[in-house]
């Protein structure tokens, strides 16, 4: 492959990752609705530390850095928090 087909490539995973993410989001307002009818917290500590362990234990057994994944999901927590407000 050259430069150019490694290139594309990588521009498709990032389409996908755009479409992946803004899946992501519609989640989190429906999420947030629910959130509200049932007077729960936007922020749940607990369920934030679950996920990022879980994310955290995926990274490293696809040999990710772990520091790389964690700062991703919390933007992503962010963002969905963000949504929810």
């Amino acid at each position: 492959m050259n430069l150019a087909n490694l290139r594309q490539e990588i521009d498709k995973l990032d389409d996908q990752l755009m479409n992946l993410i803004a899946k992501r989001m519609l989640l989190a307002s429906a999420i947030a609705q629910v959130k509200r009818d049932n007077n729960l917290p936007i922020f749940q500590p607990e369920r934030e530390k679950e996920l990022l362990g879980h994310k955290m234990k995926l990274a490293q057994e696809l040999n990710l850095d772990q520091f790389m994944v964690k700062e991703i999901f919390e933007i992503l927590l962010k963002a969905s928090k963000e949504i929810q407000k």
